[in-house]
C-alpha cells in the first residue's frame, strides 16, 4: 500500500511536500518532503 500511495503523490502535478501521520516510515522512500501534520505547521 506504501509504493501505490507514494506513486499517486508522485504523480499529482504540483505535488512537492506529502503529509502523513507516519513520517518516519515514508521518508527514506520518496524523493518528496515528507512531514508529519505537525512539522507542517
Amino acid at each position: 500500500m506504501d509504493a501505490l500511495i507514494i506513486t499517486l503523490a508522485k504523480r499529482t502535478p504540483g505535488v512537492e511536500t506529502f503529509v502523513t501521520w507516519n513520517a518516519r516510515h515514508f521518508r527514506n522512500k520518496t524523493s518528496l518532503i515528507v512531514l508529519s501534520p505537525a512539522e507542517y505547521r
